[in-house]
């Protein structure tokens, strides 16, 4: 299992042998508590998203053997197409891990006491410019933006994009808002976790 729970288990289950396609945000490396790193070793394809320098270089690594049908774009998604700073972070579990707490909101970075933390400049775009190079469907997604969560997934038409399976972030969120959404896409709330709330459709 690569997920931080039982987010694997609960798509494996799902989705059964059907592969599809996901969009994973805050991809981070592709491997490391990723939702999606499982589908796409089975054969889905998709796109993947991560602000990070750092963690993309990594990332471009782990996708490269999927590269036919996996892309990857280096970019933080926002409300408004620029750039940002982005609070990159360090190590975090101990076990070589880039940028795993990594944000565009600088009061996210004062949760994690003995963190550390860099400023550096990235893109941002918002879900209309991504969705414009990698159009839907995105059957599953996977959001993990560090206090930008429900940011980001007011700009998604659930509907719209086949959203049958949802994982999003609510640890430093507005949940209540983040489950309102949800439902009025038709998404049914299956699982929380301590960190993410998990739809289906």
């Amino acid at each position: 299992m690569h997920s931080q729970g039982p987010e694997e288990a609960l798509i494996r289950r799902h989705f059964k042998r059907r592969t599809a396609r996901f969009l994973d945000i805050g991809a981070n490396d592709g491997k490391t508590l990723s939702n999606t790193f499982a589908c796409m070793v089975r054969g889905w394809s998709g796109v993947m998203v991560e602000p990070s320098p750092k963690a993309f270089v990594r990332l471009l690594a782990t996708c490269e053997p999927y590269s036919d049908r996996v892309e990857v774009f280096n970019v933080a998604i926002g409300t408004e197409q620029g750039t940002a700073t982005l609070y990159e972070s360090g190590e975090h579990l101990g076990t070589g891990d880039v940028a795993l707490l990594s944000s565009l909101s600088e009061d996210e970075t004062k949760r994690w006491t003995g963190d550390t933390f860099e400023g550096v400049e990235v893109r941002v775009a918002t879900f209309a410019m991504l969705t414009s190079l990698f159009p839907p469907p995105f059957n599953l997604i996977s959001i993990d933006a560090e206090g930008m969560d429900l940011a980001i997934l007011r700009q998604i038409d659930l509907t719209a994009c086949g959203c049958e399976a949802l994982i999003i972030e609510h640890e430093h969120s507005d949940g209540e808002a983040i489950k309102e959404y949800a439902r009025g896409h038709g998404m049914r709330l299956h699982t929380r976790t301590h960190q993410n709330f998990i739809f289906f459709r």
